[in-house]
């Protein structure tokens, strides 16, 4: 007998724990572009996990990320935070002594290039301004049909998250302690596609600074159409304005 869902009002929060490993930039041999060779630069994880560790505000790392502008930020950012998405793996059969033939599973590495890195911040640039039912068809305008693959399987497989609940408090207590409805994450996808979840569920909305070289989220908490995230970026924009305008005046002038 199916029961009736209840609606439970209980804090949901974003518990990160970074997954350390070592990345370096290098040529991946099978991947070419036509007739211009292989593609020179591919991100590689190059070490196995070199153990966990905390991280309690991945809003942060999720604002971090989608202002990551170029390689070597992209490069620092990786060996700061470790592992981007779910582990994936590819089985190589082993002959063992007997002769029976066993599976060793190894991490498959190289898959995304800086354009790539890009890519992904497009999308989850989309999936906090659309709604959840618009995901699908904005990422397909972001992503070739052979990496959009790749990609789905990433989302899917970072979307099976688990609530878990636990006491507010440091420590167990039963007088006034809340209950906290925690999503845990251990790689970088999960933790900002848990916190676009998180932030969906309690109605909030978000806009991007247009200043161009800053692209920074912010939420949007009025009617008041904001253009930037701080008063420092519309001032510098104003300034910006301003130079350009005398600086095409003084060229009518001459």
């Amino acid at each position: 007998m199916s029961h009736k869902a209840e609606v439970a009002s209980v804090p949901l929060t974003v518990q990160y724990k970074a997954t350390l490993c070592e990345w370096v930039i290098g040529s991946h041999p099978q991947v070419w572009v036509g007739r211009r060779g292989p593609v020179s630069q591919r991100f590689f994880e190059v070490s196995k996990p070199l153990g966990h560790r905390p991280y309690d505000h991945p809003w942060e790392l999720r604002q971090e990320f989608l202002s990551l502008k170029t390689e070597p930020a992209v490069l620092d950012f990786l060996n700061r935070y470790g592992k981007f998405a779910p582990t994936w793996t590819t089985a190589a059969p082993i002959v063992s002594d007997d002769g029976s033939e066993q599976e060793q599973w190894e991490i498959v590495s190289g898959q995304w290039g800086f354009e790539d890195f890009m890519r992904w911040q497009a999308m989850f640039r989309c999936f906090l301004k659309l709604s959840p039912e618009k995901w699908k068809s904005a990422a397909e305008t972001i992503w070739p049909i052979k990496t959009f693959r790749l990609m789905r399987d990433v989302l899917r497989d970072a979307s099976k998250l688990v609530i878990r609940f636990q006491w507010g408090a440091s420590r167990f207590e039963w007088n006034r302690a809340p209950h906290v409805g925690v999503l845990h994450a251990e790689d970088v996808v999960t933790a900002m596609l848990a916190t676009i979840y998180v932030d969906r569920l309690s109605g909030k909305k978000f806009g991007f600074c247009v200043r161009p070289d800053c692209r920074k989220y912010f939420e949007v908490t009025s009617k008041h159409k904001r253009k930037y995230c701080t008063p420092d970026c519309a001032h510098l924009q104003t300034v910006r304005r301003l130079r350009a305008r005398r600086k095409r005046k003084l060229k009518k002038q001459r």
